[in-house]
């Protein structure tokens, strides 16, 4: 196709439309590849330099951006100087886009140039936006190229009102673990005002940590009067961050709204509003999505008006570093450290312990943390999970036996005390006999390697079957559910 749209565009047929099919087509490798390699003829290339001259913008748009597809920093140079000569403002950022797909660092001195003339500029209403679009593609790259020196929290000791979300059925979790912290509870979970915002890196249960300014707690819809709240006048943001950090403006943020708009919509607001917010602060509040320190998050509330909380990723959450290696079907950590809680009456010290579906070792690990154990084995078929699992378990600090076996073969010259694991699971249709098929078997052998009054704790997205297959040797102790969504489930039952 490639080839064919190539050639359509060289003898004139419809070169706007087959430029556009011909960018289109591009999303593979093998097609950039087919492309590089039709661009490295000189009359291809001799082509692409006349469509960049051409009378047409959308023509010149859509050459410059295939030369950039290219990934031929030959280009360079010709990108650049088309750049600086286009009058059209709302093709200037096409230009920017294609050459940020190259090394454009010989004319990055250049591009901060233009960028610092865009920012004392004071563009007409019609060329506003386009102005507005080439800045930030400007400030995209420049940054991809100089990452400036990240700005340090230093806020602790300073009172903070925090909302830390948690799983919404289990509150309580978290809310216990707060003895003595000021707290109300929300329905995503609770706000506190704490002086130190680092001791919550003890409690595991909690999703996010949102810090609430109290100069901006709500902003109406309006962009021009929430850009006003946020980041006009005493620039009440700016303020905020500038007392519990080291290090002078500008703050890179990112803006996500949380509402009932449709996606089209919520996404122009984004726009309109990160644009508003960087103009009304005079640039020391700069919208970056790809880079940014700060999340500023607006929660649509009951009067349509939104709520502001901001997540700083200055402030960094180091629970879970320990995992390295993650699959798309491992458990969340915050779910597995749940999962312990939930099970805490239940566990005991030096428990000898096993987890037979281990993944990449996150469950065995958050059982860990919450009571010492004693041995621990990681049972999975899985070869690289197997792998994974070590290097999570090493840089957690911890000792696991893993083994790389299908459970069912598994066998062990003693009895374990405690069996924890987050069941294998899968929304296909066509699987669910397979995976009713483990559980009619995993009670049976489940028995065989626990000790009388031993307990298994499980997180599963099957309740129905374990209760179909668990027989009369385990009783289930305690359930909750986790997700009513999701179907999840905590299953605690003990053999009997």
């Amino acid at each position: 196709m490639i080839g064919e749209y190539w050639n359509r565009v060289k003898s004139g047929e419809e070169v706007r439309g087959n430029l556009i099919a011909l960018k289109a087509a591009l999303k593979e490798d093998a097609a950039k590849e087919e492309w590089a390699g039709l661009l490295k003829e000189e009359e291809n290339r001799r082509l692409i330099e006349k469509l960049l001259g051409s009378e047409d913008p959308k023509i010149r748009k859509n050459a410059a951006l295939l030369a950039g597809r290219s990934g031929d920093s030959a280009w360079t140079d010709v990108l650049y100087h088309a750049y600086e000569a286009e009058e059209q403002m709302f093709v200037k950022s096409s230009y920017l886009a294609a050459l940020s797909e190259l090394n454009y660092f010989p004319v990055l001195d250049r591009l901060k140039k233009r960028r610092d003339e865009l920012i004392i500029s004071e563009p007409d209403e019609q060329n506003r936006k386009h102005i507005g679009e080439e800045l930030r593609e400007l400030d995209r790259m420049i940054l991809s190229a100089e990452q400036p020196k990240p700005h340090r929290f230093n806020g602790h000791g300073a009172e903070y009102t925090i909302i830390l979300t948690t799983n919404r059925n289990h509150i309580h979790v978290t809310a216990e673990a707060l003895k003595g912290v000021p707290m109300k509870t929300l329905p995503a979970g609770l706000m506190i005002r704490t002086d130190r915002p680092g001791e919550l890196a003890r409690i595991r249960t909690w999703s996010e940590a949102l810090f609430v300014a109290a100069d901006m707690k709500s902003c109406p819809a309006d962009i021009g009067e929430a850009a006003e709240i946020i980041a006009g006048g005493e620039n009440a943001l700016l303020r905020f961050l500038r007392s519990c950090h080291e290090g002078a403006a500008p703050f890179y943020f990112r803006l996500d709204v949380k509402s009932g708009m449709d996606q089209e919509k919520k996404a122009a607001f984004i726009k309109k509003l990160a644009a508003a917010i960087e103009k009304a602060s005079g640039r020391t509040l700069i919208n970056t999505p790809s880079f940014y320190e700060l999340e500023l998050r607006l929660i649509e509330n009951r009067e349509k008006a939104f709520n502001i909380v901001i997540k700083l990723l200055t402030c960094r959450d180091t629970r879970f570093s320990y995992r390295k290696n993650v699959t798309a079907a491992s458990i969340h950590p915050v779910n597995a450290a749940l999962t312990a809680a939930l099970a805490r009456p239940y566990l005991k010290e030096r428990a000898q312990i096993l987890d037979p579906f281990c993944g990449v070792g996150t469950m065995l690990i958050e059982r860990a943390r919450l009571v010492r154990a004693g041995t621990m084995y990681g049972i999975d078929c899985f070869h690289d999970a197997v792998r994974d699992a070590r290097e999570n378990t090493q840089a957690a600090g911890l000792s696991v036996n893993y083994i790389n076996r299908d459970f069912f073969d598994f066998r062990h010259a003693y009895l374990f005390d405690e069996m924890i694991t987050d069941m294998p699971w899968t929304g296909r249709e066509a699987q669910k006999g397979e995976i009713e098929a483990i559980y009619r078997r995993f009670f049976v052998k489940a028995a065989g390697l626990l000790k009388a009054g031993g307990v298994i704790i499980l997180y599963t997205h099957d309740r129905d079957l374990v209760k179909r297959y668990k027989g009369n040797r385990f009783r289930l102790a305690a359930e909750y559910e986790v997700s009513m969504k999701e179907g999840t489930h905590v299953m605690i039952l003990l053999y009997q």
